[in-house]
């Protein structure tokens, strides 16, 4: 289960939660370092790195607590639940939180000149919208800037920024954040206000108002 998943999974919760003025507290999550089952995702270190730098980060910008399953590694459970710990079982830190570095991300709105609409998404579909005085919507119209990745990520869903056809006109939408993933490479020129990507050279993002300012 990915990080981005967990907030699908929430989102009935947290607009019943705050229609109730209630706070959101995910009991018990976590990853393992080792083992293998079918059912759930690859146990490794670098996974189990990664679930909780992504969680951490959606956690602080949704303001939801979370609990981790296990503080310490044991020896009595499967290999698969031995190894949902931050520690070893001896309490030494696990090497792959040594080496964690967990970069704070400061929300953006990304906003087209022209029309003054901001950049907006939805159940993986990109558009522009006005500005919205809606929570939920609110959400779908910040967006988080990862220079060290060059991802553009999604504060509603957690999910990044993707174009996958290189061509005028191509489908911009938002997928599951992989670091690897060259369709989800962008820079932002400071200078021009343009988001360039790396992958597509010569394109920007950029809206049609002739196609109802389609993304």
């Amino acid at each position: 289960m990915t990080v981005a998943k967990t907030l699908d999974d929430l989102k009935d919760l947290r607009l019943l939660a705050a229609n109730k003025n209630k706070k959101v507290v995910i009991s018990e999550t976590g990853w393992s370092s080792g083992g293998s089952n079918s059912q759930f995702g690859v146990a490794s270190p670098a996974n189990q790195a990664k679930y909780f730098s992504d969680l951490y980060h959606v956690s602080r910008s949704h303001n939801i607590e979370f609990y981790w399953y296990f503080a310490l590694d044991t020896a009595f459970r499967s290999e698969l639940e031995n190894s949902f710990g931050v520690f070893q079982v001896n309490g030494q830190l696990k090497s792959n939180f040594q080496n964690l570095t967990i970069r704070q991300k400061d929300p953006r709105a990304i906003r087209n000149v022209g029309s003054k609409r901001l950049l907006s998404e939805n159940d993986g579909n990109v558009y522009m919208s006005s500005k919205s005085s809606d929570w939920l919507v609110q959400e779908q119209q910040v967006w988080f800037f990862d220079s060290a990745t060059q991802q553009v990520r999604s504060k509603s869903s957690d999910r990044c920024l993707d174009a996958y056809q290189g061509w005028d006109g191509g489908i911009v939408h938002v997928y599951r954040c992989m670091d690897n993933e060259a369709n989800q490479k962008w820079t932002f020129e400071a200078s021009t206000g343009k988001l360039k990507h790396v992958k597509h050279q010569g394109f920007c993002l950029d809206t049609d108002p002739a196609q109802n300012n389609k993304v």
